[in-house]
């Protein structure tokens, strides 16, 4: 006997289609189980998208119209991945959120990679479509969907700007959101590496696999790299990067905690004023370890995505240094004043709350 089929009243709804969903066959493989009572437009873009339709004539009704397509065509749309976040969330407003802001180069692939086992994880790449495409998309979707079901909390992570997190009202009373900050020239020499290291993983590949690569290469005037290059021809390689802002943007720690305005990005003021409204659980890449223990109860003697250190304090000239601090002169602000505030404690954080609130 056949299973009754769903109705769609709600986005938690929704996602619930997706424990059912069949990878070899797609999404007919849910679409086909919603049992549509009235056809109606406006049930479907609220369901997926979060929102009414943006004009009488999508409103309507018309002869024509096929809910299943439009679910369809929903679900594959660029909008509704790149609202994922914020409508999963939302469709499970029971759930505690646990929300890392991941400042590049600054332990964050480790903190990942020791906290998905505990819990659903909700990353931002997910809304990237160059990074995720939809069949896996929507694969990720389904074994989130069977995590969520089973735990208390939701672990929402990635290079996530805290302002975005605040306009999106992520963050609700019981919800938690920590940070890792580095020493902002040390963030600076990571990224050089880092991107030395992709490239370097990239070597002998025909088409170079993932965006960051072919972004790298595109703007270094590249085809691909070429491997078992001398040291010498890795440190020039490596001071060309340095100084492309396209490669290592500058003040990266106020970018990422600073004001969704690309204008405003590296203002210091700005992201120290996000860190307090959202009272951010603050540690640092010397105390990590010891936060990672105290708060998670991991022991973390490993650290995920080190890169090649091709560039170091050692090899850096001094126009190289000045530069550097030419282009973290934001950072350092913010960066002195967590560092005052974590001086002042032996505890392995500090919550934002406790800064200093004298304008940076």
């Amino acid at each position: 006997m056949p299973l009754p089929k769903a109705s769609l009243e709600s986005s938690r709804a929704l996602f619930h289609l997706f424990l059912s969903f069949d990878a070899d066959v797609g999404l007919p493989s849910i679409v086909r189980k919603v049992a549509f009572r009235e056809p109606d437009p406006r049930q479907v873009s609220r369901v997926v998208l979060g929102r009414l339709p943006e004009s009488a004539a999508l409103a309507a009704v018309r002869p024509d119209y096929k809910p299943a397509n439009h679910l369809l065509n929903a679900l594959k749309s660029a909008e509704f991945q790149k609202g994922f976040v914020h409508l999963f969330s939302n469709a499970f407003p029971e759930k505690r959120r646990r929300v890392f802001i991941h400042i590049p180069k600054c332990a964050g692939t480790d903190l990942i990679a020791n906290l998905i086992p505990r819990y659903p994880s909700l990353a931002w790449i997910l809304t990237k479509e160059d990074w995720t495409p939809k069949a896996a998309f929507f694969s990720r979707i389904s074994a989130l969907v069977q995590d969520i079901l089973v735990a208390p909390d939701l672990f929402i992570h990635g290079h996530i700007p805290l302002r975005w997190v605040l306009n999106q009202r992520l963050l609700r009373q019981g919800d938690e959101v920590f940070t890792i900050v580095r020493d902002p020239a040390d963030m600076v020499v990571s990224q050089v590496n880092y991107v030395l290291t992709k490239l370097g993983d990239s070597a002998g590949q025909q088409t170079p696999v993932g965006p960051d690569i072919r972004r790298y290469l595109r703007v270094l005037g590249l085809e691909r790299f070429e491997p078992d290059q001398s040291s010498s021809t890795l440190l020039e390689l490596a001071r060309r990067i340095l100084h492309d802002p396209g490669l290592v943007p500058d003040n990266q720690l106020c970018r990422s905690l600073g004001l969704a305005r690309a204008e405003a990005h590296t203002s210091a003021q700005a992201a120290y004023d996000n860190l307090i409204i959202a009272n951010v659980e603050i540690t640092d890449t010397q105390r990590y370890a010891r936060w990672l223990q105290s708060k998670f109860g991991i022991v973390s003697k490993t650290r995920r995505n080190v890169s090649r250190a091709v560039l170091s304090r050692d090899t850096l000239t001094p126009a190289d240094v000045d530069y550097i601090e030419s282009i973290v002169t934001e950072d350092r602000k913010v960066y002195a004043r967590i560092q005052a505030a974590l001086a002042r404690s032996d505890a392995p954080c500090v919550m934002a709350d406790k800064l200093d609130l004298t304008p940076v």
